[in-house]
């Protein structure tokens, strides 16, 4: 769960951007009723409420998850390699 903290513990702009971006992922993958998405939405308007949405990240099986997290991936920007 740290590895996925630390793609949101940024500034407040970034970070409500970022879990924006995730809550329509994840909208899109799961529905609008997935509790993913409620604690994302969470998540949006309460910056302590973060380790919801991590937790129900984690409580997701494999495959969802990993076309969650691949579809996030894909919209970060990249790091330049050394």
């Amino acid at each position: 769960m740290q590895n996925l903290l630390a793609v949101f513990d940024l500034p407040e702009p970034e970070r409500t951007a970022r879990l924006r971006e995730a809550r329509m992922a994840a909208l899109l993958l799961l529905g609008r009723k997935h509790p993913l998405v409620v604690a994302l939405a969470d998540a949006i308007a309460d910056p302590a409420a973060l380790t919801g949405p991590l937790i129900e990240l984690q409580a997701l099986p494999a495959l969802p998850r990993r076309r969650l997290l691949t579809t996030l991936a894909n919209g970060l920007p990249r790091m330049p390699v050394p």
